[in-house]
């Protein structure tokens, strides 16, 4: 996809690894980094845009039974927020947005952002508010245009 100019967006990409093996499991972050580059080909994103919700009101939106990661005491998951915390005040290529306000005033911070770094690929002044598109309305349009990858929209993935 990067070799054709698509975007490319994942949900979970180097900063899971480093908040979530390297904060709260307590394992040694150069060597979570140099697996990292080894899986990656040292693939890192433009873009990342952490999506940020107190723990615990997170937990709380939990439905169903609860999994590895979800099962973790209150303590692990604080320690992954303040981890991506820390490196988003850190790296600029990282932005935090408040992920508990409406839906659509989230979208709206995030096409500000994304418009602001890739005007031609989002562009500001598009009617796109509540516009929430499936997963297949966004890679119909990403086809549709050429570009960097992402981390949650940029080149990298998370």
């Amino acid at each position: 996809a990067l070799e054709h100019g698509r975007l490319v967006l994942a949900d979970r990409y180097e900063l899971s690894t480093f908040a979530y093996q390297g904060a709260a499991r307590g394992l040694d972050l150069e060597q979570v980094r140099a697996a990292n580059r080894l899986a990656t080909g040292g693939l890192t994103a433009d873009l990342t845009i952490l999506l940020r919700i107190d723990p615990e009101r997170g937990l709380g939106r939990q439905s169903g039974e609860a999994d590895r990661l979800e099962s973790e005491r209150a303590e692990f998951h604080q320690a992954v927020a303040r981890a991506y915390d820390s490196m988003a005040e850190s790296d600029p290529t990282i932005v935090s947005v408040v992920s508990d306000a409406a839906r659509e005033d989230v979208h709206e911070l995030i096409w500000k952002e994304l418009s602001g770094r890739w005007p031609d690929r989002f562009p500001p002044d598009e009617a796109h508010t509540g516009n929430i598109w499936s997963a297949d309305e966004f890679q119909d349009r990403s086809q549709a245009s050429s570009g960097e990858a992402t981390e949650a929209t940029g080149q990298e993935a998370e």
